[in-house]
């Protein structure tokens, strides 16, 4: 019963927000309800482990997929155990966008969540021995942006996986 209320009272504060306001993003879980897009399931074998390219059924194998199978364009592929949320199509590509190019700094820090949550699922790390390491940013980027995108999507990923951020 409380919670119903609490979100009814959040509903009612976001709108007279964005009435009153304006908003340059709507809240995060905002965002979320207003799209169908939600994070793939990591056990589908919906994409490639090796090099995260969509494939369907049984076009992927442990030594990769088309794109970086041997013989292929990415010869020797880029890792194995890849973990991601979904394909990069809208919405989840206008999302990062605004979180690398327009500051949507809190959408960063939930999409990193939910990586987290995907990498737990996929059962790929041992949070004991676990560290996150956002990509680093060239300083000049970083002053020209306003913002250090890596860092907001590590630090939810952090987050998610209570582990350290260095």
């Amino acid at each position: 019963m409380l919670g119903a209320l609490l979100h009814s009272a959040g509903s009612m504060l976001d709108g007279l927000s964005e009435q009153v306001v304006g908003w340059t993003f709507p809240p995060v879980a905002r965002a979320f309800e207003d799209s169908p897009w939600k994070p793939e399931d990591v056990l589908a074998n919906s994409y490639c482990r090796r090099c995260g390219d969509s494939v369907g059924p049984g076009e992927a194998t442990d030594s990769g997929c088309s794109t970086c199978g041997e013989g292929a364009e990415l010869d020797g592929g880029i890792g194995d155990q890849f973990v991601r949320l979904g394909p990069y199509v809208d919405p989840l590509r206008t999302w990062v966008r605004a979180v690398k190019f327009n500051h949507w700094n809190d959408m960063g820090v939930a999409l990193g969540r939910l990586l987290g949550e995907q990498l737990v699922r996929s059962g790929t790390i041992a949070r004991n021995s676990t560290i996150v390491v956002p990509m680093p940013m060239p300083w000049f980027r970083r002053m020209y942006r306003g913002t250090d995108h890596a860092r907001d999507i590590a630090s939810g990923v952090r987050a998610s996986l209570n582990v350290a951020l260095v």
